[in-house]
């Protein structure tokens, strides 16, 4: 694999590789009006793992990042079903750089997370990190909230933390199954278990694939949050609140690895180890 680039198109900053039968998209990291995301993910053999603003749940959009009461204000619902349209933005007082750096493409971001009337609540430094691997597609997603503007509640609620929402057949009703690190499988045996990791896996056009979610070994413990319908959640936030003083830091980190097989054939066991050997470490 060679030529690893960062694409600027239509407001999405396309990752493209190059083998030996071509050109090859890997991800995406999309620039919305109301926040950052990525979307597509494709696995290494080219297929594509998420979902992105589904009828049932508009705000639910590939990988993201947000919380629903965060000094009273919704930073969830991306503007969806007429909601508050809060943001979070790159725009007055944030930045965005991208490059390609040994192998790996890199979105270094600080939104200011802002009301719909603009005032600011809170400012969230990310990093996001792509790669392309054999054994499964990387995104590494690093976020740290900083109390910049006053002090800070993040609220205890189920909507909120790193989410992914899935392709639709991965989703159970068409053969999709969920499973973790303890053996377990489907959502009924799996909602509010304590697991190291969480996997779907299923087919897409006769071709076996899956996602893996592994939580930063940094970032605070929680059971897990998954639906049959596509969604899996990592938020800390669902059991207790967290309050920030002014100056203070919340951090939030997580692998997501998009692979072809099933969970033993792609080996996310012994990727989960590697993740827990040498995670991402946000120098800020």
């Amino acid at each position: 694999m060679t030529d690893l680039r960062i694409d600027p198109y239509n407001h999405r900053l396309w990752v493209q590789c190059t083998q030996e039968q071509g050109d090859q998209l890997v991800a995406a990291y999309c620039l919305d009006y109301y926040r950052s995301f990525i979307h597509p993910l494709y696995t290494p053999a080219g297929v594509q793992v998420l979902e992105n603003g589904p009828s049932d749940h508009p705000h639910h959009q590939g990988i993201s990042y947000g919380h629903d009461e965060v000094n009273g204000h919704d930073f969830w619902s991306a503007g969806s079903y007429g909601w508050p349209g809060n943001r979070q933005t790159i725009e007055r007082g944030g930045r965005l750089e991208h490059r390609v750096a040994d192998g790996v493409a890199l979105f270094d971001q600080v939104n200011v997370w802002r009301t719909e009337g603009g005032a600011r609540v809170v400012r969230e430094h990310r990093l996001v990190a792509v790669r392309p691997d054999p054994r499964g597609t990387v995104v590494d997603w690093v976020s740290v909230l900083e109390a910049c503007y006053g002090p800070v509640v993040l609220a205890t609620t189920k909507e909120g933390g790193i989410a992914v929402r899935r392709h639709h057949q991965l989703e159970a009703r068409f053969g999709g199954v969920i499973v973790d690190s303890e053996g377990r499988e489907t959502e009924k045996n799996i909602f509010d278990q304590d697991a190291e990791w969480v996997a779907f896996q299923g087919a897409i056009g006769g071709h076996p694939i899956g996602i893996a979610l592994f939580p930063h070994p940094a970032a605070e413990r929680c059971p897990w949050f998954v639906r049959d319908y596509g969604l899996a959640t990592i938020n800390p936030r669902r059991q207790r609140p967290a309050q920030l003083g002014f100056g203070e830091k919340h951090f939030l980190g997580a692998r997501i690895v998009a692979f072809d097989g099933t969970t033993s054939s792609a080996g996310v066991a012994d990727l989960y180890r590697e993740y827990l050997a040498a995670p991402p470490q946000p120098s800020w």
